[in-house]
C-alpha cells in the first residue's frame, strides 16, 4: 500500500509541476472512494518542497498542520470519518475536495474517487466483511461479470460504459446473497468531436492562401492532456500527429480542391475522434493557355511565323497582371514579355521543334503552361554531290596528306557534308548554313590502303543523305622494324656449318633493301622486289663467329632505317685431341700412395668428361675416387689394391640431340705393390742398430773420463805403490796397477 501511495504521490507531484503551481492536488491510497468501517486509507497531498507546511481539512474543519509531511493516515476508519477532505501547503492553494465514504454494509462496491473520462481505464471492486464468493457485477440491472472480485474496462466510453453499477456477493448461510449500494458511473467526454473550419473562405482562388483549423474542447479536469492532430485530403494523410491544430496552404492550386477532414487523438490513451468532411473548391485565376501558330505549323524556310498565347481571366475586375513566356523544346526560353505574341521573322531549319507558352500572374504567383505544338520548317533538299582529290592519282605514300573536296550543286539551310570511308563506315562531318563545298585533309595511314572514300550531304535529318561515287586509294607503306632469325633451332651452330640469316619486315612496300651485321661489321646486303624476307648465308669458321647479329631494312617511302633487335648466335667447337696422364713417373704404385689422373682435350666447347676403370664407369660420388668440378681430374687419396688396373677417359659435347661429338683417350695401366711385411722388419733392424751405436758411444765416453781422473790424483808409481803428492798426510796406498794393466791388455785383445 505504501508503494502505491508513493507512486500516486510521484504522479501528483509530476502532474502539478506540469499543470499548476498555485493549487494543491490530493489523492487517496488505495484509490477507492468507499471503504469498510475498520479499514485504513492514506490521504496524500502533492509536495513542491520538503520544507513546506501541509494543512489537512475535513469539510471546512482544520485537522492538522505539519511541516514536511504530505500524508495523512486514517487507521481503522469509522463512519464518522466520512466526508469531503482537502489539503493545502504553504506554497499552494487548497486542493479540490475528495469525498470519502466509510460504510458498515454487508457488501460495498468500490469505485475510484476521481472522475472517469473516456479512453481511461476503470476498475470496480466488490468487497464484503467475509471472504468473497459467488461475486456478480451488474450494470443497469444486467449481469456483466461474475466469479471475480474486480471488474475492469481498459478504455471506457461515454455512452457504452456510463450507468448504475451494483454487485452481489454470498455472505453467510443465514443471510445468503447481499447486494451493494448502487454506484453511478458517469464517463465524461475528454474532448469534444472536432470541427474542421477553413479561413478565409471555402472557395479560395488559386494562388491565394488559406488555413484549416481543427477545433475541439478539452475537459477542464484534463486540460493538460496532450492532443495530436492529423489532417486528411481525399483519404490521403497531409500531416500526421501534429501538435498544432492548424494546417496552412500558402499558395492554393487547383489540385488542392477536394474533401478534407481532421482527426484528434490522445498521445497515450488511444482515443481518436474525426470531424465531418469539408469540401473545398479552388477557383481558377485564369484559363489554361493555348498556343496558336500562324500561318501554319509547316512553314517554308525563310518565311515568318506568328505565335499567340491565348487565355481568359476568371475573376472579376480589376484582374491580375499577366506575363507571357515562350519556350522551344521544353527548356529553351525564347522570351518573357507582357505581350501574348512572339514572332519568328525568318524561319530556319533549327526553328523546327516543340513549342509551348507559359502564363503567370505577377501578384498571385500562379503559373500555367499550354500544351505543346510542333513546328516543322521545310527546306530545299541537297543534290548534285561530287568528290575530288589532290594530288591526283590513287597511289599514295603513307603519311602523305590528301585534300579531298566534297561539293553539292543545290541545298539550303544548314547543310551537313561528310567524308566517309567504306571499310570502317566512319565519317567526318562539317555543317554550315548554305554550305556547298568542303575540303577535308586526310593523313594517309596503313588502314587506308585499299579503302574507298565517298561524300555524303544532307540538310534534313528526316531524309536519307545523298552519296557520291567511291574513290579507292592504294597506300605505299613504310617498312616496320625487321625481325632477324636463323634457320636453326636455339640459334646454335657447329664450326663448319652453313647458317642462313633471315631478315623480315612485317609491313612495308617493296622494293626493300636489307643489310646484315655481325656486331657492327657489315656482312652483306640485298634488295627484295617483292613482299617477303631477305636471306643471307654465312659459313661458321671458328668460335670468333659467335656473338650478336642484326639487320636493318629501308624502302623509298621514308629516309629512316629500321634496325632489328640483336640476336645471339652460339658456336660449338667439337671435342678433339684427348690425352690421359697421371702424376707418377712409374705405373707401379705402392699401397698408401696418392695418385692423380688428368684428362685434357686440344679443342672443344664445354666438354663433358667421363672416366672408366677396368671398363666400368668411375663415379665421383664413390668413396674410392674424387673428381673435380670440371670433371677432367680424377684423384685417389690412398691407393689400395682395388685401384689397380686400366684407366681411360672420354670427352663429349653436343649441339642438339642429333649432333653429338665424342673422343676417347689412350689407356693407362696401374700396378699396386703391397708393403705390409717388409716395412716392419726394416724398422726393427734400424732400431737395433741405433741401440748398439748408443751403447758404444757411452762406453767410449766412460773410459775416457776414467783415464783423466787417474792422471789428476795419483803420481807415478814407486815400488808398486802410489803416494800422495807433497803436502799430504803421509798415507801409503797399495797400488793395484799391475792388475789394471792386465785388464787393459785383455780389453785391447778383445
Amino acid at each position: 500500500m505504501l508503494a502505491w501511495a508513493s507512486l500516486l504521490y510521484l504522479f501528483a507531484v509530476t502532474g502539478q509541476v506540469v499543470a499548476s503551481e498555485s493549487k494543491a492536488v490530493m489523492f487517496l491510497d488505495p484509490q477507492w472512494s468507499t471503504i469498510l468501517e475498520g479499514h485504513s486509507v492514506t490521504l496524500g497531498c502533492n509536495a513542491t518542497s520538503a520544507k513546506a507546511w501541509y494543512t489537512w481539512y475535513k469539510e471546512s474543519k482544520k485537522l492538522t498542520k505539519e511541516k514536511g509531511k504530505n500524508l495523512y493516515y486514517l487507521r481503522s476508519a469509522k463512519r464518522s470519518d466520512s466526508g469531503a477532505y482537502s489539503c493545502e501547503t504553504s506554497e499552494s492553494d487548497r486542493s479540490d475536495p475528495v469525498n470519502l465514504s466509510v460504510s458498515n454494509d454487508w457488501v460495498i462496491l468500490q469505485a475510484p474517487y476521481s472522475a472517469v473520462f473516456e479512453g481511461e481505464a476503470l476498475t470496480l471492486r466488490c468487497l464484503g466483511w467475509k471472504d468473497y464468493s459467488n461475486v456478480r457485477f451488474y450494470k443497469d440491472g444486467r449481469l456483466i461479470d461474475q466469479n471475480n472480485q474486480t471488474f475492469s474496462i481498459p478504455h471506457v466510453e461515454v455512452i457504452g460504459n456510463s450507468g448504475k453499477y451494483t454487485c452481489w456477493m454470498y455472505t453467510t448461510l443465514i443471510y445468503g446473497d447481499r447486494e451493494s449500494a448502487a454506484v453511478q458511473i458517469s464517463v465524461k467526454e475528454l474532448f469534444s468531436r472536432p470541427v474542421l473550419e477553413i479561413k478565409p473562405s471555402a472557395r479560395p482562388v488559386e494562388g491565394s492562401s488559406f488555413s484549416l483549423l481543427c477545433k475541439t474542447e478539452l475537459a477542464a479536469q484534463r486540460r493538460y492532456t496532450k492532443l495530436l492532430f492529423t489532417f486528411h485530403k481525399d483519404r490521403q494523410v497531409l500531416v500526421e500527429k501534429s501538435d498544432s491544430p492548424e494546417y496552412n496552404i500558402t499558395e492554393a492550386q487547383l489540385e488542392n480542391s477536394g474533401e478534407y477532414y481532421c482527426q484528434v487523438e490522445t498521445e497515450n490513451l488511444k482515443l481518436r475522434k474525426s470531424s465531418d468532411p469539408l469540401q473545398i473548391h479552388v477557383q481558377q485565376l485564369f484559363m489554361l493557355p493555348r498556343l496558336e501558330i500562324k500561318p501554319s505549323t509547316s512553314p517554308v524556310e525563310g518565311s515568318s511565323i506568328f505565335l499567340t498565347c491565348k487565355t481568359e481571366l476568371m475573376v472579376q475586375k480589376p484582374g491580375p497582371n499577366l506575363r507571357f513566356s515562350f519556350y522551344k523544346d521544353l527548356r529553351t526560353s525564347l522570351i518573357k514579355t507582357d505581350s501574348p505574341e512572339y514572332i519568328i521573322r525568318t524561319a530556319q531549319l533549327e526553328d523546327s521543334g516543340a513549342y509551348h507558352c507559359q502564363v503567370e500572374a505577377v501578384t498571385a504567383s500562379v503559373m500555367k503552361k499550354s500544351p505543346q505544338s510542333h513546328i516543322h520548317v521545310e527546306r530545299i533538299p541537297v543534290s548534285g554531290i561530287s568528290l575530288e582529290v589532290q594530288p591526283s592519282g590513287r597511289l599514295v605514300n603513307e603519311g602523305e596528306n590528301l585534300l579531298m573536296t566534297c561539293s553539292v550543286a543545290t541545298g539550303t539551310g544548314l547543310v551537313t557534308i561528310s567524308l566517309c570511308t567504306l571499310d570502317s563506315y566512319s565519317c567526318v562531318d562539317r555543317s554550315e548554313l548554305f554550305l556547298q563545298r568542303e575540303t577535308f585533309s586526310v593523313n594517309v595511314s596503313e588502314k587506308d590502303n585499299g579503302n574507298s572514300f565517298y561524300c555524303m550531304a544532307s540538310n534534313d535529318k528526316q531524309t536519307t543523305p545523298i552519296k557520291s561515287g567511291p574513290l579507292q586509294i592504294s597506300v605505299r607503306l613504310r617498312v616496320s622494324q625487321p625481325v632477324l632469325r636463323f634457320d636453326m633451332d636455339n640459334h646454335r651452330a657447329v664450326v663448319g656449318d652453313s647458317v642462313v640469316m633471315v631478315c623480315e619486315s612485317l609491313r612495308g612496300s617493296p622494293p626493300i633493301r636489307f643489310q646484315f651485321y655481325h656486331g657492327q661489321r657489315l656482312l652483306g646486303s640485298l634488295e627484295v622486289n617483292q613482299t617477303g624476307p631477305g636471306n643471307l648465308s654465312i659459313t661458321v669458321a671458328s668460335e670468333a663467329d659467335a656473338g650478336t647479329y642484326s639487320c636493318d631494312a629501308k624502302n623509298d617511302i621514308s629516309s629512316s632505317i629500321q634496325r632489328s633487335k640483336a640476336v645471339n648466335l652460339s658456336v660449338l667447337v667439337p671435342v678433339s685431341g684427348i690425352t690421359l696422364s697421371f702424376s707418377k713417373e712409374s705405373p707401379e704404385i705402392w699401397t698408401g700412395d696418392n695418385l692423380t689422373f688428368t684428362c685434357a682435350v686440344v679443342t672443344g666447347t664445354s666438354p663433358t668428361f667421363h672416366w672408366l676403370h677396368n671398363g666400368k664407369e668411375a663415379n665421383g660420388s664413390s668413396e674410392h675416387y674424387s673428381i673435380n668440378a670440371e670433371g677432367n681430374i680424377l684423384h685417389i687419396g690412398s691407393v689400395q689394391p682395388l685401384h689397380g688396373g686400366t684407366y681411360q677417359c672420354s670427352a663429349t659435347n653436343q649441339l642438339n640431340a642429333e649432333k653429338t661429338f665424342n673422343v676417347s683417350s689412350n689407356s693407362l695401366t696401374v700396378t699396386v705393390l703391397e708393403a705390409t711385411h717388409i716395412l716392419p722388419t726394416m724398422a726393427v733392424i734400424f732400431s737395433l742398430l741405433c741401440v748398439i751405436i748408443l751403447i758404444a758411444v757411452l762406453l767410449f765416453l766412460f773410459f775416457k773420463h776414467q783415464q783423466k781422473s787417474d792422471e789428476r790424483y795419483f803420481s807415478p808409481p814407486v815400488n808398486g805403490c802410489r803416494c800422495m803428492p807433497a803436502g799430504g798426510r803421509g798415507v801409503v796406498l797399495f797400488s793395484d796397477q799391475p792388475q789394471r794393466n792386465k785388464d787393459r791388455s785383455e780389453a785391447k785383445r778383445r
